[in-house]
């Protein structure tokens, strides 16, 4: 856990490779936790944000909701209540970096590919066979070893 002074401070110092939340309290300092959350959503930013608040109305808690808030917590916040709505978050943020790292090594092996593969691939996608595809890119389909045909003699 990491305490910011202020929402600027939470914007120049998060580590955003790092799985984690943040738990916004209402009436922070400087900028609002709405315009927070609001500046997150412009940066694309995936963190699950967490409103705690003694303060906040049922407008506040249905528009953090909609905006992507995970929860909105009024204080005093029970322990295991925050603890519950910690975890949750966490884990979506952690699923979260689990889909972004997948989808960065999808990428780089589609960069590694020539553009003829990628041609091949775009083909396959588009649900083309393989003899399609070939016949299309005026290849030969090269045969696979178990579709050979073996002649035998008989004695």
């Amino acid at each position: 856990m990491r305490p910011y002074a202020s929402a600027e401070d939470f914007l120049n110092f998060d580590d955003e490779r790092v799985p984690d939340c943040v738990i916004f309290d209402i009436h922070m300092p400087g900028m609002s936790e709405i315009e927070l959350q609001k500046e997150l959503a412009a940066r694309s930013s995936r963190i699950p944000v967490i409103f705690a608040t003694a303060h906040g109305d049922n407008d506040t808690a249905v528009q953090a909701l909609k905006d992507g808030a995970a929860d909105f917590l009024p204080k005093p916040v029970k322990a295991e209540r925050l603890l519950l709505a910690i975890e949750k978050a966490v884990e979506a943020d952690l699923r979260g970096h689990e889909s972004q790292s997948r989808l960065e090594s999808a990428l780089a092996l589609w960069e590694a590919l020539t553009p003829r593969e990628k041609e091949v691939a775009r083909g396959i996608v588009r649900g083309e066979l393989n003899k399609q595809v070939a016949d299309r890119m005026g290849i030969t389909e090269k045969p696979s070893r178990h579709t050979e045909a073996h002649c035998c003699s008989s004695s």
